[in-house]
């Protein structure tokens, strides 16, 4: 079981699906060296099966963990961010929507790069929709106006 990972709890807001929040897992494994320079794993795979998979590598030394990783979530929840399939899990297989993730900084608080990604995402589907409905408006009140303009002029010159 995994729960209370910050990053699973952003995840799990943004899709509105709280599923994320604690996690049954399927799989888990990776390559270990432990040395002076610290812990790296590498060759790393998470999965709860249906819901989320991540693959990867990282290193913990000096209490920073420095990891890269792709994020794969199944579709259904990303329907609850808007942009989110066409501008950060771009790429569709084995039944997941990827992504890649970046997490760095200390152990404690490590900070990841995939909340601002989906928050800019939402940020700009929501920009190109209300530009697309003013578009639309105002094209249709364009044509309105015209329609009335002419229909006038018919009246005035007998057209």
């Amino acid at each position: 079981m995994l729960e209370a990972l910050p990053v699973l709890n952003k995840i799990a807001d943004f899709t509105r699906t709280d599923r994320f929040r604690q996690i049954a897992l399927n799989q888990v494994r990776g390559d270990f060296r432990f040395d002076r320079d610290g812990l790296k794993i590498t060759n790393f795979v998470l999965e709860s099966e249906r819901l989320i998979s991540v693959k990867g590598q990282f290193t913990v030394a000096d209490g920073q963990i420095d990891g890269t990783f792709e994020i794969g979530i199944t579709p259904g929840p990303l329907q609850w961010l808007p942009g989110s399939q066409e501008k950060v899990f771009t790429t569709i297989h084995d039944g997941y929507a990827w992504t890649n993730l970046r997490i760095a900084g200390p152990v404690k608080a490590p900070r990841e790069d995939l909340s601002s990604r989906l928050a800019a995402a939402a940020q700009s589907a929501v920009i190109e929709k209300v530009e697309a409905t003013a578009t639309q408006a105002v094209g249709g009140a364009v044509n309105t106006v015209k329609k009335g303009a002419a229909g006038v002029l018919d009246l005035l010159f007998g057209n």
